[in-house]
């Protein structure tokens, strides 16, 4: 009666015979760092290379597959440009160079490149974009 009472107690509480756990590592966790030691290859993209590299990007990508992409977004309002050679959005400053497009601008590459938005949201002065590409018929 006793032994019928304990395995009662046991799978209620979750303990003895009845426990779920996950079992602990039998040798030394060896995290995969490949990702945070991998060489950064594109961080900033000049005005002119971004149909380019969003076209390479769609590419290289199956038909309905996901791709996630951010833009880095400015922290406040943008000077106005002071060369005529310069874009908006483009910004020159302490001899670096960083490139702020327009949505409306991506947007179009996006779909020029033959990606679809997903969905997309702004946080932390990144534009957060799920896209996929798009199913274009061959002939």
């Amino acid at each position: 009666m006793i032994e019928a009472l304990r395995e009662f107690a046991d799978r209620w509480l979750g303990r003895g015979d009845a426990t779920i756990t996950v079992p602990s590592f039998d040798g030394a966790l060896k995290p995969n760092q490949k990702l945070e030691q991998a060489e950064i290859l594109l961080e900033c993209v000049a005005p002119e290379d971004w149909p380019v590299v969003l076209a390479g990007f769609s590419a290289v990508l199956l038909p309905d597959a996901p791709a996630y992409v951010t833009v880095e977004l400015p922290d406040g309002p943008l000077p106005p440009p002071t060369d005529p050679r310069q874009l908006p959005g483009e910004l020159t400053e302490g001899g670096g160079y960083h490139y702020y497009p327009p949505k409306d601008l991506v947007r179009g590459w996006l779909t020029e490149a033959g990606f679809v938005i997903a969905d997309e949201a702004d946080a932390d002065q990144y534009w957060h974009l799920l896209l996929t590409a798009a199913r274009l018929e061959r002939r």
